[in-house]
């Protein structure tokens, strides 16, 4: 019995880790530009797609040290650090392939293909389907920002895994082991903190008002709230050479020379800002009422939180980035089960007029 037991673990796990090849393979092809037909660091007239971050991203990998001694994504090292391996195997071994790039797109597509598992997994708990699920995570792999920004020389893959991992975690019912993201998500990107912070709380007030949440719960995340706070604080201070306080980091990030109505309307008006909801948006609204409303309360506000310090900073199109990694996976799910119902009933409709 124990023997049974064993092997249908391991053909579970081996289901997970073919599905997760197919879509780190998914994930290269869509990156794959970046490689030899455009450099992410060199497209400053399209400044809807690119971003001065990515300059700093390039040079970590490159010599390990920031592009710039006060440049602010220093600090944001864990998709850098990993593609470094990479690139130093693949340096001058890998034809026209630009080297840094590739090791970047490898990172970017191992966490990528792993959110679009973790997002299988969660639709088919939600919805005992998993043709459902696998569609969902094929249209997450299809959205705007995966391609244009989670694939293409960023850190943005980091920081969707990152989140996603909470909603899943929260969702089973293992805050347990939140504080462990509260070391590695702000690793990935500073804004993961107020962004998890956000969807942990609210997701824990939802419990609250349907009596489903438990006093260890609000232990775990505060412990979590302290633990990702203080790594940044630690981050900060060490690439800065000086104690950095949290209110440093706020008076720091926000916009110059720029009012909080300037920097709204510099947001909304940005077409990149549209870019990832065009048709996300209109096709899951109609199903979202099959989301779980702690996943659902804790995505929107997360959302608005993003929003909400993409004014603060003067973010402008970047905006769209958070925003998408708090509320897209979601909008995958719902999209996913409305094309499935509207397949479905056409088909129940053909079926009966043919009878």
């Amino acid at each position: 019995m124990f023997g049974i037991s064993t092997v249908y673990i391991k053909l579970k796990h081996l289901r997970w880790i073919i599905v997760w090849i197919l879509f780190f393979f998914i994930c290269f092809s869509l990156g794959y530009p970046t490689l030899n037909r455009y450099n992410p660091t060199h497209i400053p007239q399209h400044p809807g797609l690119w971003v001065p971050d990515t300059d700093a991203y390039f040079e970590v990998v490159e010599r390990e040290i920031p592009w710039k001694p006060v440049h602010r994504t220093k600090h944001r090292i864990l998709i850098p650090y990993l593609a470094k391996p990479f690139y130093l195997l693949t340096k001058g071994r890998i034809g026209t392939w630009n080297p840094i790039s590739f090791g970047l797109l490898v990172v970017n597509s191992l966490f990528t293909a792993l959110s679009g598992c973790l997002l299988i997994h969660l639709t088919i708990a939600i919805t005992t389907k998993p043709t459902v699920g696998l569609l969902s995570g094929l249209i997450f792999l299809l959205t705007f920002p995966v391609s244009n920004f989670h694939l293409s020389g960023m850190v943005d893959s980091g920081e969707l895994f990152m989140l996603l991992m909470v909603a899943w975690l929260l969702f089973f019912n293992r805050w347990r082991l939140l504080p462990l993201l509260g070391v590695f998500g702000p690793l990935a990107k500073e804004t993961f903190v107020p962004l998890g912070i956000a969807s942990v709380f609210a997701w824990w007030v939802v419990l609250k008002k349907e009596k489903k949440n438990t006093q260890e719960q609000l232990y775990w995340a505060i412990a979590f709230s302290f633990i990702a706070v203080l790594v940044v604080l630690i981050l900060r201070s060490y690439f800065s050479g000086d104690f950095v306080f949290p209110w440093h980091i706020l008076w720091s990030e926000q916009g110059k020379n720029i009012s909080f109505i300037e920097s709204f309307f510099s947001i909304v008006s940005s077409k990149t800002f549209w870019y990832p909801f065009l048709w996300l948006f209109p096709l899951g609204v109609w199903a979202i009422k099959h989301i779980p409303s702690p996943w659902l309360v804790s995505s929107c506000f997360s959302t608005v939180m993003a929003f909400a310090l993409g004014v603060y900073n003067n973010a402008s199109f970047n905006t769209a980035r958070p925003m998408f990694n708090c509320i897209g996976p979601l909008l995958c799910v719902s999209v996913s089960i409305f094309l499935t119902h509207l397949i479905e009933k056409g088909f129940t409709r053909q079926s009966q007029s043919s009878k």
